[in-house]
């Protein structure tokens, strides 16, 4: 009984070949680097902050997710104060390259 079952499966799925072009892996990315980038934010939702840099100097923070600013002065993101006189710097995400 369980032959005869397993032998009247029909398989209604189509297979395509993949495009040229796909887009699942970003080009210039390599696996292990992808993977990387996807255990560090799993690391830092985890840990509750966000790798955060300055893009003048490079300088490297790991931010509080409550210190995220939705309403910036230049969008949403994470800001540092610069100077005496506040002014700010919006912080790119990530590391520095």
């Amino acid at each position: 009984m369980v032959y005869d079952a397993a032998a009247s499966i029909r398989c209604t799925k189509h297979l395509f070949p993949a495009q040229e072009n796909s887009t699942r892996e970003p080009k210039g990315s390599s696996k292990d680097q992808i993977e990387e980038d996807l255990s560090n934010k799993r690391r830092e939702a985890t840990m509750g902050f966000q790798n955060v840099y300055s893009p003048t100097t490079g300088e490297h923070w790991e931010a509080s997710y409550s210190d995220y600013n939705p309403t910036g002065p230049d969008g949403p993101g994470y800001y540092r104060k610069v100077g005496s006189v506040g002014g700010y710097e919006k912080l790119n995400e990530g590391f520095p390259p």
